[in-house]
């Protein structure tokens, strides 16, 4: 089961700034590349602060509504009710489907900036049209944005510091080569042919040699992003000196690998006619195979590190609700009632819930020591929705 759904309960987002301050320090300042979504948090926080209204209004009032995306929204109660609304799924192992709730990230919610944006390939398009609009020759958009939010028309464009926001801030890797992969303010850009593309998604770790496209041609710069949300995938693509772009999304989770990227990089092989040609389908087959094999590998690793014949303490000593002041999060320890408990050699004794949300709830069986666990029993309990076998 998934526990990244709701992971907070609501609380004032001021306390994003202070979540984030307290995260550890994983490298020294600008030392290394370090994607993190706690930081997006914190930019929500901002443009409420900045502007007097919640992110998800601004965005809508400052960027859907003036560049005619009239299927983005950031939060379900804006979802069209004309009935062509796609369903995410989680695939199982048996290729049966499990379907997903809508988003759980809305609008006004803790983190709800790093996930919350819905929209369509349509509007995708019609945003990438705007951006590369915007940057061509370092000149702003022509799209003017409508009347804000206090019925005052304004002449300012809707992007007119997108064309820096795309350049290049901090390096993705150490290593010297000829050849970018850096990061920009929420995009990455990859001069290809690239073994980085796509280093965030679902894909990367699947492969012994990642697909390389363009290995032969003239490098070519890509700017692009990658998402994956609750049983949907969007890899998206665009190419600075083009009018090109390219935009795929699936409405699946990526338990056997991320279909979006390898679809959208056999498009762009096609776009461009990048050669030698790389073999997209075995590609598919190759993800998949790795993917499968990791479940079985995790598992392996966890009962071959469990020390055996270990005993716990009186359940009692472990119950109770602890809390990080610092990250805003309650567990409440609590031992099963014997109706709920589990069965066999090592039963389920204890369960937990964080923040006291119902979806945010497991139960907990021994592992050794003082150390307890809820992994669970197979990869399609890991990956389902939060709670969806409780």
């Amino acid at each position: 089961m998934r526990l990244q759904d709701q992971a907070r309960s609501p609380h004032d987002g001021r306390e994003e700034v202070l979540i984030a301050a307290s995260l550890p320090v994983a490298y020294d300042f600008r030392s290394r590349f370090l994607y993190n979504n706690n930081i997006l948090g914190v930019v929500g926080h901002v443009i409420q602060e900045a502007s007097g209204r919640s992110s998800g209004t601004f965005l809508r009032e400052r960027i859907f509504e003036p560049l005619g995306l009239l299927r983005t929204s950031t939060s379900n109660r804006e979802t069209p009710t004309d009935g062509n609304v796609a369903t995410g799924y989680l695939v199982l192992d048996d290729g049966s489907l499990v379907t997903w709730d809508q988003s759980a990230l809305e609008d006004g919610q803790p983190q709800c900036t790093a996930d919350y944006v819905r929209s369509t390939v349509r509007d995708m398009l019609t945003w990438a049209k705007a951006v590369k609009e915007a940057e061509s020759d370092g000149q702003p958009s022509s799209f003017n944005r409508g009347v804000n939010g206090n019925g005052s028309r304004a002449s300012e464009q809707v992007l007119r510091q997108v064309a820096y926001i795309r350049t290049t801030k901090r390096p993705m890797i150490d290593e010297k080569s000829p050849l970018e992969n850096s990061y920009a303010l929420g995009w990455f850009r990859h001069m290809l042919p690239s073994s980085w593309l796509g280093s965030i998604g679902p894909n990367f770790g699947l492969f012994a040699e990642p697909p390389l496209i363009n290995a032969s041609g003239c490098p070519r710069l890509t700017i692009a992003h990658w998402g994956e949300f609750n049983g949907f995938l969007t890899a998206f693509y665009t190419f600075p000196g083009t009018k090109s772009a390219v935009v795929v999304m699936a409405n699946c989770s990526p338990g056997r690998g991320d279909p979006t990227d390898l679809v959208a990089q056999h498009l762009v092989q096609d776009l461009f006619d990048m050669q030698p040609r790389v073999d997209f389908q075995q590609a598919a087959y190759e993800a998949a195979s790795t993917a499968k094999l990791m479940w079985p590998a995790l598992v392996e690793e966890f009962v071959t590190k469990r020390v055996q014949n270990t005993k716990h303490r009186p359940l009692q000593d472990y119950v109770g609700i602890y809390q990080s002041t610092y990250y805003k999060v309650t567990i409440d320890i609590y031992e099963l009632p014997k109706a709920k408990a589990g069965k066999g050699p090592n039963p389920e004794l204890l369960g937990f819930k964080i923040n006291s949300l119902p979806r945010q709830a497991a139960k907990l069986r021994h592992y050794h020591y003082d150390s307890w666990t809820f992994i669970p029993d197979s990869r399609d309990d890991g990956m389902g929705p939060p709670g969806w076998k409780m």
